[in-house]
């Protein structure tokens, strides 16, 4: 728990901001991919991880792409790990996917061709 201190020093109310600002952009889930056509939570976790270390080998602040959450389904009282994330780390995770269906390759050739130059 955060016990708010006041007043807020202006440096981390301008930090809050930021963060509050961040988490609006984390729009996606893990269902999301699901419904993408990423077919099994092994495909999912290996594009994940290849997205984490791209961003990370880039310099990137994953927090402002990526953030893990965790789920607590009331009936059963099991936690599960979910990730939350922009639609930048979507397309990312889409594209590095290792799945062949149609599904997938069809957001692919769609995100590739949005980068016309």
């Amino acid at each position: 728990m955060n016990i708010a201190k006041y007043p807020l020093p202006v440096n981390e109310i301008i930090s809050r901001f930021k963060d509050a600002v961040n988490e609006i952009e984390l729009r996606y889930q893990k269902a999301d991919l699901y419904r993408a056509g990423i077919e099994t939570e092994t495909d999912l976790n290996k594009a994940l991880l290849k997205t984490v270390h791209t961003l990370r080998l880039a310099n990137l602040d994953t927090t402002h792409y990526l953030k893990r959450i965790y789920i607590t389904e009331i009936e059963s009282g099991k936690t599960y790990l979910d990730w939350r994330m922009n639609k930048l780390a979507f397309f990312f995770v889409i594209l590095n996917s290792e799945c062949q269906n149609s599904i997938i390759l069809q957001w692919k050739k769609k995100i590739l061709n949005t980068i016309k130059t």
